[in-house]
């Protein structure tokens, strides 16, 4: 940035680090109390003085300690005594998603939003995002498929974009540091969810707690990477499309807008992406299975876009910071143009015209002095001695800067406005052409009078300056873009609906015959009882990847299966398929099917695809890269499940294991 932002970072041309200078320094309690207050009824600045009541930020370094010291005796609390569980699911996930969100709500300048608006919006719109997500995922089936790694982050970056929309649609968030914060809190709100569901789905699956910490770990530190940075990124750039405007469909189709979304999503699509099945391709090389293990075992991918996501973040909140820049100085230019105007054309006299009483008809002028009211010698506006209610020295009009005030000089029977308003003794009140006033009684009515000069300058110092919660003009409701949104999203939602398992009996296809027979075992069933999938499936594989993945990387938990008219059979949590749990599936006859993985096929849903041959090689790589398997394999590996259905339940066996399910 080549512009001299002298006033806003202390002679200094723009750096992040100069924003975020002094964040740990020593608050008193009034800076942080009155850092809480921005966005709150006398705290929203004038957009002239928004730098310069603007506080860097600091209350989130404060959350960061106290939420690291929360994290880890909650974790220590777990690993060491076992009784963690309820902290980890009800406080843990609260605490780096909060961190998050305070900080990017102080980076927001112009101090229009509340602490207040950031939770509603927080608590509202992760609700609505996680119930869309998983509703429209649990009627259309999309889990249960390979292509939800590109459907899945697709549908909450449309569900989570509708919520910025909602709450970005006001002119008067017209900034896109306000864009910013808002697409935050929306993030915010969906990351505390997932993350609290996935710690109740680790601390149910574990018995003890001690077994997942590492990955409690990873998931909290990964966090610092998704949702909200995403969210964030994507509204600030529909703020800065927008600017002043109520949102409308066509903002929608800015290029940075577009950008954004389309970066968040593949940044989100690379982050679900299983990279074992790319890898397996290289089984043979040590050189591939270094880089294997140093992206997945050691976290390397998520990393990677970790810095990307925030790189997008830092480029998009620089763009808001520089428009809050902008914005501050042009208010502060226009300042200096009313206050030249003002003074070229204000004449230094007001003249004071009686409408009714003693002095009707009269006028009386005041100059540079005041002119008193009352009874007393000494007054412009003399009364006579006996005047009913008129106290000796009543009020005064007297020059005050630029304007002339009325002043009530604690009269006995008060000063009035025309409408009845007490003037409050001592206070002054400014006078524009007009104005009307009376002392005692309507009976002694005045009416001051500015000449045109004076009236426009006073007009314009008046509108001079607008707070940024603030607007010109009407606000509209802006329905177009909630019915582009809207829109977007049931496209997606029949989209999937059509191509999946839900569209079964409506449309043809492979889901029409699962519906046209009851007995057939096509379709998603679901057990009252959990059972663990990991020993069921390691004790019938010989795959290396498919172990290491298996033994190291995933939970095994499970209550249900799912069968596909493309010959595929799904272990399924909730619904969710579980990875490495998918199988090829054929049927033997009317009470037997075959689940096999089939190594030869490269299949990548079953994380396998090491061709028959390079035994040795594989295991002798993954145990130079430290993942410490030795197990050979072979082509092929199944197993027969036996299995009897009844109308919507079905009886099955597998590898000693009896289930009872239903559709």
């Amino acid at each position: 940035m080549s512009r001299d932002t002298k006033d806003i970072f202390q002679g200094k041309k723009f750096k992040w680090s100069n924003i975020f200078s002094g964040f740990n320094s020593v608050k008193t309690r009034e800076e942080k109390e009155r850092q809480f207050m921005a966005g709150l009824p006398g705290n929203v600045p004038y957009e002239s003085d928004m730098i310069q009541e603007w506080t860097p930020p600091f209350l989130f370094y404060k959350f960061f300690i106290y939420s690291l010291v929360m994290l880890v005796l909650i974790l220590v609390c777990g690993y060491m005594y076992g009784f963690g569980k309820a902290l980890l699911v009800s406080a843990a996930p609260y605490m780096i998603p909060v961190t998050m969100l305070i900080l990017i709500w102080e980076l927001n300048i112009p101090r229009n939003i509340s602490v207040m608006d950031i939770l509603y919006i927080a608590v509202f719109s992760g609700i609505s995002a996680y119930f869309v997500v998983f509703f429209v995922q649990d009627i259309t089936g999309i889990g249960y498929t390979d292509s939800s790694v590109f459907t899945i982050p697709l549908l909450t970056v449309l569900a989570k974009t509708l919520l910025v929309c909602i709450f970005l649609r006001k002119k008067s968030r017209g900034y896109g540091l306000n864009g910013l914060a808002i697409g935050a809190a929306v993030g915010a709100g969906y990351a505390i969810l997932t993350l609290a569901d996935d710690m109740y789905y680790l601390a149910e699956y574990a018995g003890e707690i001690t077994g997942v910490m590492g990955l409690v770990v990873v998931r909290f530190v990964m966090v610092l990477g998704g949702d909200i940075i995403w969210t964030a990124a994507i509204g600030s750039a529909l703020a800065l499309a927008k600017g002043k405007e109520t949102l409308k469909a066509k903002h929608l189709g800015n290029s940075l807008f577009l950008i954004c979304l389309i970066g968040t999503y593949l940044i989100e699509t690379l982050w679900n992406y299983d990279i074992t099945s790319f890898f397996a391709r290289f089984a043979d090389s040590k050189v591939a299975m270094g880089i294997y293990t140093v992206l997945y075992v050691y976290q390397g991918k998520n990393i990677l876009l970790m810095i990307l996501s925030w790189a997008l973040f830092f480029f998009i909140a620089r763009k808001g910071v520089e428009q809050a820049i902008d914005i501050a100085g042009q208010a502060k230019a226009d300042k200096r143009n009313w206050d030249s105007k003002i003074a070229a054309n204000y004449s230094g006299k007001a003249d004071i015209f009686g409408i009714s009483g003693a002095h009707a008809g009269k006028k009386f002028t005041s100059g540079s002095g005041a002119l008193v009211f009352g009874r007393d010698k000494s007054c412009g506006v003399r009364f006579a001695g006996d005047a009913k209610g008129i106290s000796s020295i009543h009020c005064e009009i007297r020059k005050q800067g630029d304007n002339y005030v009325l002043i009530d000089k604690n009269s006995s029977y008060g000063t009035f406005w025309k409408n009845g308003e007490r003037l409050e003794p001592g206070k002054p009140y400014v006078l524009q052409d007009g104005m009307e006033f009376y002392l005692a009684s309507e009976e002694n009515a005045y009416k001051a009078g500015i000449t045109k000069e004076q009236a426009a300058a006073l007009q314009g110092e008046i509108q001079y300056g607008r707070r940024t919660n603030e607007i010109d003009g009407v606000e509209r409701s802006g329905q177009n873009v909630y019915v582009a949104c809207a829109v977007i999203l049931a496209v997606t939602f029949l989209a999937f609906y059509m191509v999946s398992e839900g569209a079964a009996g409506l449309i043809g296809g492979r889901g029409q015959a699962q519906e046209a027979n009851n007995d057939t075992y096509f379709g998603a069933w679901r057990t009252d009882q959990s059972f663990d999938v990991k020993d069921l499936i390691i004790n019938h594989i010989d795959n290396v990847f498919s172990i290491a993945e298996i033994q190291f990387f995933k939970e095994s938990k499970a209550n249900g299966i799912t069968f596909t008219q493309d010959d595929m059979a799904y272990f399924t949590y909730n619904g969710v398929a579980i990875d490495y749990a998918k199988f090829k599936c054929s049927k033997v006859d009317d009470s037997t099917l075959h689940m096999h993985f089939n190594y030869d096929s490269f299949e990548a849903s079953a994380n396998a695809g090491v061709e028959a041959g390079v035994n040795v090689v594989v295991a002798e790589a993954k145990a130079n890269a430290g993942v410490g398997i030795s197990k050979t394999m072979g082509d092929e590996t199944g197993f027969d499940v036996k299995y009897q259905v009844d109308g919507n339940t079905m009886q099955i066996d597998i590898a000693g294991l009896h289930l009872d399910l239903y559709k």
